[in-house]
């Protein structure tokens, strides 16, 4: 399955701003998940990250998945063994069969260590967004 979607938040509840929790109903819908991934068994480590095996063929399809809207946004962390990403998906179920196509996974390079559902409250991009930032 394809997420051709883009985030479109709801309106702010009645008497409340974008950027503020308040008191308003937040729907489940699209949920967001973030998705930590860890270097495999394959990664060289004498080499940077844009220097792996096949970096041109999962940069392509980290690509593909950011400009359907499935990934938010991504990159890796400090610790240079883990990658974050915050994608949006209607299951777990969805966020595997998507990243199950990564080149990197095939050949060992990163893995999926983990994920978690996340309840986004607090968004600034759709302030920015009607301000015309």
């Amino acid at each position: 399955m394809i997420c051709r979607c883009t985030f479109r938040p709801p309106p702010p509840a009645e008497g409340h701003r974008w950027g503020t929790v308040g008191t308003g109903r937040y729907s489940r819908g699209m949920g967001f998940f973030v998705v930590t991934r860890i270097n495999g068994p394959n990664y060289d480590h004498s080499r940077q990250r844009r220097e792996q095996d096949a970096w041109p063929e999962h940069a392509a399809f980290m690509d593909r998945l950011l400009h359907d809207g499935f990934v938010i946004m991504g990159g890796p962390l400090d610790d240079g063994q883990q990658v974050l990403l915050i994608v949006a998906a209607d299951d777990e179920e969805e966020v595997e069969a998507r990243l199950a196509g990564d080149p990197w996974e095939a050949v060992g390079i990163l893995r999926t260590r983990g994920m978690q559902r996340w309840d986004v409250w607090l968004d600034s991009r759709a302030a920015v967004a009607s301000r015309g930032g």
